[in-house]
């Protein structure tokens, strides 16, 4: 791919992203990815937060030389699922544990990163208790999740 546009649409088709949810990951509108992958406009400053959104090196997408995968991601060994998911949909490929550090498979790390450290305390703090509630309940019956409105 000689195109940064070519790369973008490359990277985003195999992340399988739509053009929306990349804008919305990368703090972008719809409309510049799609400037950006039909060759209107050409790579800037956005190059970084495309490359952040998605998980790769900005050198690679911009001028397509150098490693792919950003360092951080190739350290957590992190891979998006190979299906559209609905919200509330968790196939039997969701709830396989993948064999890494990173511990839910349907939610790229890179998610997480871009939480506030208020919404990643919320997040641990609904974790836990979903966990602590799972363990003490029997399996028909649903985990009592009161305790997160404290």
């Amino acid at each position: 791919m000689k195109k940064f546009s070519d790369r973008l649409r490359h990277i985003r088709l195999q992340r399988r992203y739509t053009q929306a949810e990349l804008a919305q990951r990368a703090g972008l509108s719809q409309s510049a990815v799609a400037s950006y992958e039909s060759g209107e406009r050409q790579s800037s400053r956005a190059i970084f937060k495309l490359a952040t959104a998605l998980g790769i090196e900005a050198q690679w997408l911009n001028t397509g030389k150098g490693p792919i995968a950003s360092t951080k991601e190739l350290s957590q060994n992190i891979t998006r699922p190979s299906f559209r998911e609905t919200p509330g949909d968790l196939s039997s490929s969701c709830l396989s544990t993948p064999a890494n550090k990173w511990p839910f498979f349907c939610i790229p790390h890179s998610h997480y990163e871009n939480l506030t450290p208020h919404n990643k305390q919320l997040l641990e703090k609904l974790v836990k208790i979903f966990i602590e509630a799972c363990q003490t309940s029997d399996q028909t019956s649903t985990p009592d999740l009161t305790a997160l409105r404290k």
